[in-house]
């Protein structure tokens, strides 16, 4: 793991270069997710994109976010998240679809803060193959509980906060109807 002015320096680097950094990360995650779900029979997508809307795309998303925030931090991981959604968005991306990504997302953050404390003390014990697939691990039992939302079709509602608002549940805290 890099020291903190490493990571701090490498995400004004990717931040700067959001667009080509985005292109880059996007590539590896559908590699790794691919390689991540085939294994576990994970739903993928059209044979031309194999990670969109279906079980693939969701552990995609988690993973990356988990990822982003591993390599950079937590709030780089939540801006590069939202970067790319917005440009779905202005591309016309169905709201489900956003919505879905979004959620995804975030679940991905909590579950790098959960490994991060699970590994309190003992990061620098473990390669950064060993913590990719200590948190897969993590997104798996996350999606098995129904915690990911898997398809544009869910109801549940993400909302930047984590609060429930006027009858909405928001965040992790939505009930999988």
């Amino acid at each position: 793991m890099e020291n903190k002015t490493e990571q701090l320096f490498n995400a004004l680097h990717m931040l700067k270069n959001i667009d080509e950094a985005e292109r880059q990360i996007k590539k590896e995650m559908i590699k790794k997710s691919i390689e991540y779900s085939k294994p576990l029979n994970y739903k993928l997508g059209k044979p031309n994109s194999p990670t969109w809307n279906s079980e693939a795309d969701a552990f995609k998303h988690a993973f990356m976010s988990a990822m982003l925030s591993m390599r950079y931090s937590i709030p780089i991981s939540n801006i590069i998240g939202t970067w790319h959604e917005f440009q779905n968005s202005m591309n016309n991306a169905p709201k489900a679809e956003n919505n879905m990504d979004l959620w995804n997302n975030r679940i991905g953050r909590n579950i790098w803060k959960e490994v991060k404390k699970d590994l309190k003390g003992y990061e620098n014990s473990f390669n950064d193959k060993f913590i990719e697939d200590y948190t897969a691990i993590k997104i798996v039992e996350k999606m098995r509980e129904g915690k990911l939302i898997t398809s544009p079709d869910d109801s549940r509602v993400f909302a930047q906060d984590n609060v429930k608002n006027k009858g909405v549940y928001t965040g992790g805290a939505a009930p999988h109807k």
